[in-house]
């Protein structure tokens, strides 16, 4: 789509698309909203050598985690919602603050720091990674998981995310392969989403009942159940 693409799309696999999600299994989404995990302001350096303010949200030892990629705007706030169903379903996760911006080859410079933090501490299992993004962030994840980042993530949820130049380019040159990704989208987006998938094998498509964009499509029960589904078949 490039730029113009890119805009519209902030307002995969190859099996196709998946019918809207069900109600997720009590084991995925509990009835009442779980209770607040434990919050550690830390800090960790990009890969290109920038300082960057994060929230880690510990699960216990040797725990499995995600980095969770934020959109355009909110920041790590982004995740405040959804971080206590992953603390539930004993996952760890690193959200943090990062440069901004639709350039998703230099936010990806933040996700490889972050995956490099995660390795490093004790109660993370660095054998069990993964990396959540929405919107932007969605398209930043795709990003990490074409290069050598891809070999630490055992799983990956873009959700909305949109079409990026360096995704493109990737895509002309037949070099946009990452696997097993669930990717998260409504109907208005599915057409931009689509295409991903088909190209990302071991993956799969939800297309939301919901309307929305983003972070927003997790406030719904059943897509924020595929989504902790997902990363505890895939790191659990």
């Amino acid at each position: 789509m490039g730029t113009a693409g890119l805009a519209l799309a902030l307002a995969a696999c190859g099996g196709g698309e998946d019918p809207p999600p069900r109600a997720p299994a009590p084991s995925a989404t509990r009835a009442a909203e779980p209770a607040p995990p434990a919050v550690r302001r830390v800090q960790f350096r990009a890969a290109d050598g920038k300082r960057v303010a994060g929230v880690f949200r510990p699960a216990g030892g040797a725990a499995p985690a995600v980095v969770l990629v934020n959109g355009l705007v909110g920041g790590a706030g982004q995740w405040e919602r959804f971080a206590p169903y992953l603390r539930d379903a004993g996952i760890a996760s690193l959200a943090y603050d990062g440069r901004g911006g639709v350039d998703a080859a230099e936010l990806a410079e933040e996700v490889t720091g972050a995956l490099a933090f995660l390795r490093r501490r004790a109660d993370v299992d660095p054998e069990r990674l993964g990396i959540v993004g929405s919107s932007i962030g969605g398209a930043t994840a795709l990003l990490a998981l074409t290069g050598p980042d891809r070999r630490l993530v055992r799983a990956a949820v873009a959700i909305s995310p949109p079409t990026a130049s360096p995704l493109e380019a990737l895509v002309a040159r037949d070099r946009f392969h990452p696997r097993d990704v669930l990717f998260l989208t409504d109907q208005r987006e599915k057409a931009s989403v689509a295409p991903f998938a088909r190209d990302a094998p071991g993956s799969r498509l939800v297309v939301s009942e919901q309307t929305g964009h983003g972070v927003a499509l997790l406030d719904g029960a059943a897509n924020r159940g595929a989504v902790l589904d997902w990363l505890a078949a895939r790191l659990g």
